[in-house]
């Protein structure tokens, strides 16, 4: 059943969970899918990946009305997954225990979670990558832990603008703000066409910062957030 074009769905699981059935989830994925997930030297980036495939496959077919394996995907020029020759579009992040994926049926969306971890040197990291309003920002907060946290909700905004945008490294991090000289989490474009955007920050985990950007939304946007036991 298609989604309404105002609404976007949202799906999260839990890696530290055990999967219910593992070999019905590896089993749903095409070949290039199953070597990827080969391919990976930790149990836990198998589960991530083995998570957001299992999401995305599970629930598109249910809205697409197919079976898991006729879903096939294919990548844009910067090497955004899409759903082949189906109008349905998403999104997947994970990060830290967390697997979620974003599903739209007529706007391009963006979904960035963000571990709350250490880092070695934000602020020499947000001088590097983030813009003037953003460093400004940052600068206000003095507590660590408050900077950490700040730190992520900036970056967590800032990558699900280009996962929305397509544009991968093609778009330089520097080229837009995500905050407005008062705190506020809206896009602003430097250099190029402002286009008509909307970010929204989500609770999945108290451990994570996540953001959903939404380009050219639609009116009346509904977001709804379910997690879901594999």
């Amino acid at each position: 059943m298609p989604l309404p074009g105002n609404e976007i769905q949202i799906l999260h699981s839990d890696i530290s969970g055990q999967l219910k059935d593992p070999d019905g989830a590896l089993g749903i994925l095409d070949e290039n899918e199953k070597e990827r997930y080969r391919r990976f030297r930790f149990e836990a980036d198998k589960l991530r990946f083995l998570h957001g495939r299992s999401i995305l496959r599970k629930h598109a077919s249910r809205l697409l009305e197919v079976d898991p394996k006729e879903i096939i995907l294919s990548f844009n020029p910067h090497g955004k997954p899409l759903l082949t020759d189906q109008p349905l579009k998403f999104s997947i992040t994970h990060s830290g225990n967390i697997t979620a994926v974003a599903f739209s049926q007529a706007v391009e969306i963006g979904l960035d979670s963000e571990l709350i971890r250490d880092v070695d040197d934000i602020s020499g990291l947000s001088l590097r990558f983030f813009s003037e309003t953003e460093n400004l920002y940052l600068a206000q907060f003095r507590d660590k832990d408050e900077l950490k946290s700040n730190f992520f909700r900036v970056w967590s905004a800032k990558e699900a603008f280009a996962k929305a945008a397509g544009t991968g490294l093609s778009t330089a991090l520097s080229e837009y703000s995500v905050v407005d000289n008062a705190g506020n989490f809206k896009l602003r474009m430097h250099s190029k066409v402002q286009p008509p955007s909307e970010l929204h920050e989500l609770s999945l985990d108290t451990s994570h910062r996540t953001f959903l950007c939404v380009l050219d939304p639609p009116q009346g946007l509904h977001i709804s957030i379910e997690q879901m036991t594999l």
